[in-house]
């Protein structure tokens, strides 16, 4: 009786193991998948207002281009 229910419980706690990498697995694919687009849009954004002439661009490589991102909607 004892193996029975240690088998078992074995076997719930593989269950329950796989269930949780299949879920964590779904959770990263959609971190990678609003990540993705977070830089698509940001690079759209960009291309628009250099399009439009409203950003500044550097003059040289050693002079970097500044830009301020505003993330809203962040459970924390």
């Amino acid at each position: 009786m004892l193996w029975s229910s240690f088998g078992e419980c074995c076997l719930t706690l593989q269950l329950f193991v796989c269930c949780c990498c299949i879920v964590l697995i779904d959770i990263y694919r959609q971190f990678q998948h609003d990540l993705y687009r977070l830089r698509l849009e940001a690079a759209r954004g960009y291309t628009g207002v250099l399009q439009k002439g409203l950003c500044p661009v550097s003059a040289s490589a050693a002079e970097p281009v500044k830009l301020h991102v505003e993330v809203s909607n962040v459970i924390t």
